[in-house]
């Protein structure tokens, strides 16, 4: 076992490995990983370290989707009002279309659509049924009590590791 700095310096290079292969532990990093009895405190810790780094960035890339997200549906807000005030002036003045140098404008007229009113009245014979769907949490609950539940069964001895 080395020195802190050399432990430090393999947190880094595990990290860095890690990042370059997408996530992906290769064989060749998990043998230089092969914990023994000795090691297992110190290589315990490092692993947390580079798992408590890559949640942190994943944290902070959810973050900025987030941001960018909202960002994206503003702008698009924008153009969909900018478009609207463009085409009622337009139509309001009679005019269909607008050429310029590098852009032209044309109103044109758009197929039919459907608005819902009230989708309660809507005839049955308009309603498509949806694909059914698992209710994962009513089986366990099921499991739990001691009933039986065709064609599933409950794993009792799962573990995860937690990192403070």
């Amino acid at each position: 076992m080395g020195s802190i700095f050399q432990i430090n310096q393999e947190y880094l290079q595990i990290a860095s490995i890690l990042e370059e292969n997408g996530g992906e532990l290769t064989p060749e990093l998990e043998e230089s990983l092969n914990i023994n009895r000795d090691q297992l405190q110190t290589k315990g810790i490092n692993y947390a370290l580079v798992i408590r780094q890559l949640s942190g960035e994943s944290d902070m890339i959810d973050t900025e989707i987030k941001r960018l997200q909202a960002l994206k549906k503003s702008k698009d807000n924008t153009v969909d009002r900018m478009k609207t005030v463009v085409k009622d002036a337009m139509i309001l003045h009679g005019i269909e279309s607008i050429k310029g140098d590098l852009i032209n404008l044309s109103i044109r007229k758009v197929g039919a659509s459907v608005i819902i009113d009230d989708e309660n009245k809507v005839p049955e014979s308009y309603k498509v049924e949806q694909p059914k769907k698992l209710d994962k949490k009513q089986i366990l609950d099921d499991l739990k009590k001691g009933l039986e539940v065709s064609g599933a069964s409950m794993k009792t001895d799962g573990k995860s590791l937690i990192i403070k």
